[in-house]
């Protein structure tokens, strides 16, 4: 058994199943864009139906990256870089707080290990810059959870987070 959609196809009155009509159930669950939706117990491969995941506002203020300068290498979308040990590291990006210039801490931690190293965010007017020395080679991470592990539930942050690879 599984939810499928098929177009809408009418004979006069009579709405016209790709297979026989006894083996779907539950036409009545909803129409998309002129597609039946129903649950059908037969054997052919009719096109599963998977519904669009409901939009859920989320109401936290945004920590973003927009640039990241000292390694040797930076993704496009700023997710990830490569630097050496000991290299200086600066992340700089927009935090969506109005009104607040209050440094926040920004943990990182190397994946393999589980040690965490702690980046001071200084910010000003909703511009904030962290500075790394990552002193050891790893996998090194930080995101969400990390960040807001150290703020109050009210001041919690959306953030995509960013990985980097830091070699000898």
């Amino acid at each position: 058994m599984k939810t499928v959609i098929f177009d809408v196809v009418r004979d006069g009155a009579m709405l016209v199943y790709p297979d026989d009509p006894t083996l779907f159930s539950d036409t009545s669950l909803t129409t998309v864009a002129g597609r039946v939706v129903a649950v059908y117990v037969g054997d052919m491969d009719i096109e599963t139906y998977i519904p669009e995941p409901e939009f859920v506002f989320d109401p936290r203020p945004e920590l973003t990256i927009s640039s990241i300068s000292g390694p040797d290498y930076v993704s496009e979308e700023l997710t990830y870089f490569e630097a050496s040990e000991g290299q200086e590291v600066v992340f700089t990006g927009a935090i969506d707080v109005p009104d607040s210039d209050r440094p926040f801490t920004m943990p990182i931690v190397r994946k393999d290990t589980g040690r965490v190293i702690f980046a001071r965010a200084q910010v000003f007017e909703g511009v904030f810059t962290a500075t790394v020395k990552f002193p050891v080679s790893g996998l090194w991470e930080t995101n969400a959870e990390l960040v807001n592990q150290y703020r109050q539930p009210d001041e919690h942050l959306k953030f995509n987070g960013i990985q980097g690879v830091v070699v000898v």
